[in-house]
């Protein structure tokens, strides 16, 4: 006796779907969607910490940026001291 199958993707579908509930595959599955929400919940994190430490570094260089021109201010000043000393000291 011979059985025809139709072989349809709907029948394809249905048989593997059938298969899969046999192939114990289940368990690894859902511990792998357990790790990918693990995953997103440290990248999640990490975007957050990320974002934060890009405000501090920004935040660090503006004040890098105003100790040098303060600095620089500073290194001026005494030059111009030390310009006036020499020339009294000269006289």
């Amino acid at each position: 006796m011979h059985h025809q199958f139709e072989c349809t993707w709907s029948n394809v579908i249905l048989f593997l779907k059938g298969r899969e509930s046999d192939c114990g595959h289940e368990v690894e599955i859902q511990k792998l969607k357990e790790h990918i929400s693990e995953l997103e919940a440290d990248n999640a994190a990490l975007v957050v910490e990320n974002s934060d430490l890009k405000i501090k570094a920004s935040g660090l260089l503006q004040e890098l940026s105003v100790k040098e021109a303060e600095w620089c201010e500073t290194e001026e000043k005494l030059n111009l001291k030390v310009c006036i000393w020499c020339s009294v000291t000269r006289i």
